[in-house]
């Protein structure tokens, strides 16, 4: 397995010094949030980018979507306009050979808060692909889609795979949830077992091999 990390603000400042130890102790790559719905991208997206790229390690962007029903009064909740913003925020980081594909984080909002939102199973799923359909249109890629079991469960996600999965599921063997049949990114903790060198718990991840990680680096 290939290790790596998934970061946001959350964990804070992570330090040159920091970087150095995290790439010495074997992680090999990081998806750093960007995009955060329509609100404000992610404040420290551009530090840990610099700071993982100086030590080596492979970066991509990860953006959280709001997949919201459309409203004119609330600009920016369409899926298109969320991935041109995304997409500008992270300057298009997952568009060249040697980046890691742009992965859109699909987890929000919650089954129980849906009728608060004006949601449902099959106009989320239609959300999440025509922002995906405007992802590969913008970065010339592929997206992969990151998602848990019982979520997924809950909306179906039908079509959507046809983009590789990254799954988060904190067992021994990681639960692949319909549609998809193998993942190619798994988010084997969620912040409980590992901590960053500056002290905050943070996500561990892992790639199955050297030919998947070069194949999603293509």
């Amino acid at each position: 397995m290939i290790r790596g990390i998934d970061l946001s603000a959350n964990q804070g400042e992570i330090s040159d010094a920091q970087w150095q130890s995290l790439a010495t102790s074997g992680i090999r790559f990081a998806y750093l949030r960007c995009g955060v719905g329509n609100d404000v991208p992610d404040t420290r997206f551009a530090a840990y980018v610099a700071g993982a790229k100086a030590v080596g390690i492979v970066v991509g962007a990860y953006h959280f979507a709001y997949p919201l029903p459309d409203s004119t009064e609330h600009p920016g909740r369409d899926p298109e306009s969320q991935c041109q913003a995304h997409f500008e925020a992270c300057s298009g980081l997952g568009s060249n050979t040697g980046e890691l594909p742009m992965a859109l984080d699909a987890e929000w909002p919650v089954p129980q808060d849906w009728g608060h939102w004006g949601c449902a199973a099959d106009q989320i799923t239609e959300w999440l692909l025509r922002y995906l359909a405007k992802a590969k249109s913008l970065y010339g890629r592929d997206p992969i889609v990151y998602t848990y079991p019982d979520w997924a469960g809950h909306v179906g996600l039908v079509g959507l795979d046809a983009y590789r999965l990254w799954i988060a599921s904190y067992e021994s063997t990681p639960t692949i949830p319909a549609p998809w049949t193998s993942w190619s990114v798994w988010q084997s903790s969620g912040g409980t077992s590992f901590k960053l060198p500056n002290g905050a718990p943070c996500d561990e991840d892992q790639i199955a091999d050297e030919a998947t990680l070069a194949s999603l680096l293509a």
